[in-house]
């Protein structure tokens, strides 16, 4: 993956359901209440374990008596609007301003942190003002693959620089990311077979999952950081490979959501991990051979992955 120090990239993956979805018929940034004098937010980040990418994900609270309103998995989640799951949002563009490709060197100090502007290029949306929360997906840059994923939520901005025009989180303190070995660590793998029996070719769907509450680990050097990182990451059968085989980075133990992204056969289970945790996929079997995999609706976009 190709990254550079501090730049800004493409657009946040949007998954989106199959079906029509009307322009306009539901919540957009407009909408949304702004919630501090500050036209900037800050994301207070620190050191990290690895070399990693961070993605950052804008939530926003609706106006109180309203209802969160969207065709579009993603945008809505409880009373909390995220726009760059909503193309149809006027500002929807801005959304290359705050998906961050940030490669960061072992060890380095990261309290400049993130910005959250309420401009992006000629779009004035004020989502600077109005963000009410912030979920950071760190990934680690490692082709060794002996660092995983970590999935953190910041849910507040409630300092003010004494210049300027910007407030800031808390410091989120040391990220720690699961080891290759480590104790409380391990990993999701399998094999793909399709409806022809065949293995599974390379990039013909997606597995991610997300880690649940068990999952949860403090941030900080011993963890003493005041924020929680949540085990996250993703397989797929990768280029080159002929047996239909995938499995993810280290994961923490503890309960996942696992979503198998392909289009016309998408799925969500659920898992516990302890160690190596063996997961084959059968697309030729009802539930992909599991009885708790629960179908969804067929994907539309960002599938095959």
């Amino acid at each position: 993956m190709r990254a550079r120090w501090g730049a800004l990239a493409t657009l946040l993956a949007v998954v989106l359901v199959a079906g029509p979805a009307l322009a306009g018929s539901g919540t957009t940034s407009g909408e949304i209440p702004a919630r501090r004098p500050q036209s900037t937010a800050l994301v207070r980040t620190s050191t990290v374990d690895s070399l990693v990418q961070v993605n950052v994900d804008i939530g926003m609270t609706v106006k109180p008596g309203t209802a969160c309103r969207s065709a579009y998995t993603g945008a809505c989640k409880g009373a909390t609007y995220h726009p760059c799951f909503n193309p149809d949002d006027p500002s929807y563009a801005g959304c290359q301003m705050y998906t961050f490709y940030r490669v960061v060197p072992p060890g380095a100090d990261l309290s400049q942190g993130i910005s959250i502007a309420s401009t992006a290029g000629a779009i004035t949306h004020g989502w600077g003002s109005k963000i009410s929360e912030a979920h950071l997906e760190v990934y680690a840059v490692d082709p060794a693959r002996q660092y995983g994923d970590v999935r953190i939520r910041v849910d507040s901005f409630p300092h003010v620089l004494p210049v300027g025009d910007t407030a800031y989180s808390d410091e989120i303190g040391h990220i720690n990311l699961p080891l290759a070995g480590a104790p409380g660590t391990g990993w999701i793998s399998g094999s793909a077979t399709g409806a022809d029996g065949r293995p599974m070719p390379p990039r013909s769907f997606k597995l991610d999952v997300f880690g649940r509450m068990d999952t949860g680990r403090p941030t900080g050097v011993a963890g003493e950081g005041a924020f929680m990182e949540y085990g996250f990451g993703s397989a797929r059968v990768e280029d080159g490979v002929t047996d239909g085989s995938f499995a993810t980075r280290p994961l923490y133990d503890g309960s996942y959501d696992i979503h198998v992204q392909r289009i016309g056969a998408s799925y969500t289970c659920r898992v516990k991990v302890d160690g190596p945790f063996r997961f084959n996929l059968d697309f030729g079997k009802d539930r992909l051979g599991h009885p708790g995999c629960t179908p969804l609706r067929p994907l539309a976009r960002t599938v095959p992955g």
